[in-house]
């Protein structure tokens, strides 16, 4: 369930990001995520809140969401 989620706020975030003349590239677009779900796992696993992988996991997902979320606001 998690990979039908994470899949699909991906494509919220790259048809967003098309239909405003963005840059739709991989790289363009894995950055944000990748960088918070880093940032995520390092901030919580190395604190001791959760285990590295799962915190890794919680940040790219809450990433992809925050985007997704200011996709689907800027839309309305």
């Amino acid at each position: 369930m998690l990979g039908t989620f994470v899949g699909w706020m991906g494509a919220i975030v790259t048809s967003g990001r098309a239909a405003r003349g963005g840059d739709p590239s991989i790289r363009s677009l894995a950055l944000p995520a990748v960088v918070g779900g880093l940032g995520a796992g390092l901030g919580l696993g190395l604190g001791g809140l959760m285990f590295m992988p799962v915190a890794a996991g919680a940040g790219f997902v809450l990433s992809l969401v925050v985007l997704a979320l200011v996709v689907l606001a800027r839309k309305g």
